[in-house]
């Protein structure tokens, strides 16, 4: 009785075994086809490894300032005016600029600038257009077939069907071409990755994006403060111009008064004395505020040092025609072996069926 609950189990491993010599046998009968099969996959492999258009990897690795420890004595010195510089941060903190960079605002910008290829100017838009395959794929349409993107024409005049056309490449590039990350959370060193099918523009590509994230940051962060500097510089050289006139309006006033006899004309010379004085005084404090200014818009200035740049020639990614022959083999040995196990099920369980019958 204690030994018939290990029957069932017993029975099951044989059984399992047993089905497990019949597909090798099965597999083994089968050897021919198995190796016709998989001498045709790594044909087909070395072929594509042989006839695969190469792409070009450009590494461009970069670092921004976290200006929280270097502005801290600016920070303190504005406070002992009085002035409150503001916190640190803005689109430049933690990863923003990775999503700034891959926007489509700075791609745009940056597909549109021109580049020297085969002794003629074209812009990046034109070079990924035609080298990425995008433009031959369209070869059975008649609309798209003569889409093109001139140097001279104005991005803001494009056609509806150019738009289209940009917003596909727009998407390719985001799916295929561009990777921007920060390889360690620990440090404040990015990463930007491009790779296409053309060296020339996978080198510029990276270099126009990071050009054209800095002079965006700079252009709309710092506007505020550009422009108080402006208004405290304005303000202050016409204080100046004030200052000087008075100076010489009491010099003139001084030379007049010959007689001290006579008190009237001093009047005039105090009054311009006055105005002296309270010239200066509000002269030294727009200049206190200018300067003060001065060193806002430069802590709002990012400091982006690109580390490593693309240096030709780049980085070649291919599969090459061994490692296409390996994997040809190997998939189309894989494929053949499931296809020929479905078909040996299939086999056996039709055989226990007509066993079933009968």
């Amino acid at each position: 009785m204690s030994e018939q609950p290990s029957t069932p189990k017993e029975i099951s491993l044989t059984g399992a075994v047993e089905g497990l010599k019949k597909l090798f046998q099965f597999f083994f009968s089968k050897w021919v086809i198995i190796c016709i099969i998989g001498f045709s996959g790594a044909g087909l492999g070395l072929l594509y490894g042989w006839l695969e258009k190469p792409n070009y990897q450009a590494v461009l690795s970069f670092s921004t300032d976290d200006d929280k420890a270097t502005t801290t004595g600016i920070m303190g010195i504005a406070a002992q005016f009085g002035i409150n510089l503001g916190g640190v941060g803005g689109v430049f903190s933690g990863d923003n600029i990775l999503s700034l960079i891959s926007s489509q605002k700075i791609v745009k910008q940056a597909l549109f600038t021109p580049v020297q290829v085969d002794h003629q100017q074209e812009n990046l838009l034109s070079l990924y257009y035609e080298s990425s395959g995008m433009k031959k794929s369209f070869r059975k349409d008649t609309i798209l077939q003569k889409v093109s993107f001139p140097l001279n024409q104005d991005p803001e005049k494009y056609s509806r069907v150019q738009d289209s056309v940009l917003q596909l490449i727009l998407k390719d590039i985001s799916k295929k071409v561009l990777v921007a990350e920060r390889p360690d959370k620990r440090v404040l060193i990015y990463t930007i990755t491009v790779i296409s099918p053309s060296e020339t523009f996978s080198k510029a590509f990276s270099e126009e994006l990071i050009t054209r994230v800095t002079a965006y940051y700079v252009a709309s962060s710092t506007t505020r403060s550009y422009q108080t500097v402006e208004i405290l510089q304005e303000r202050a050289d016409s204080v100046k111009r004030a200052y000087d006139a008075a100076l010489q309006g009491r010099a003139a006033l001084s030379d007049a008064n010959l007689n001290p006899a006579f008190q009237s004309p001093l009047v005039g010379i105090q009054k311009k004395q006055t105005d002296i004085t309270v010239l200066a005084t509000a002269y030294g404090e727009l200049l206190k505020n200018l300067e003060l200014s001065k060193f806002n818009l430069l802590r709002e200035t990012p400091l982006i040092q690109v580390i490593d740049e693309p240096m030709l020639p780049l980085k070649v990614i291919k599969t090459g025609r061994l490692l296409g022959t390996i994997y040809g083999g190997l998939l189309a040995g894989f494929l053949c072996i499931c296809y020929l196990t479905f078909i040996y099920m299939l086999r056996n369980e039709k055989l226990e069926q007509e066993a079933s019958s009968d």
